[in-house]
C-alpha cells in the first residue's frame, strides 16, 4: 500500500485531481494506492513547474522521478 499526495482538490468534484489519482492507481497496479500520507511510502504527483513540497513535515524525499512524480518516506522517529 502506498499513499497519494498531490495539489489540494479545488472541490469534491475536481476532475483533474481525480484523473491524477486514478492514473496513479493504474500505473502502480497491483499496489493499492490510498489518499493521504499514512502509509510508509507516499507518491507525490505534482504538475511539472509547480512547487514541489511535502506538506507533512514527517515526510522526506526519497526520489524525484521527473515530470512532477516524487516518492516520499516517513522520517525515523
Amino acid at each position: 500500500m502506498v499513499g497519494y499526495l498531490s495539489e489540494p482538490r479545488r472541490s469534491p468534484q475536481d476532475l483533474d485531481w481525480s484523473k491524477g489519482f486514478f492514473l496513479t492507481q493504474y500505473a502502480l497496479s497491483p499496489l493499492v494506492v490510498v489518499e493521504g500520507t499514512a502509509p510508509a511510502l507516499v507518491i507525490g504527483n505534482f504538475p511539472a513547474g509547480h512547487t514541489r513540497y511535502a506538506p507533512d513535515p514527517t515526510l522526506a524525499l526519497v526520489r524525484d522521478f521527473g515530470d512532477g512524480v516524487l516518492l516520499f518516506s516517513h522520517l525515523p522517529r
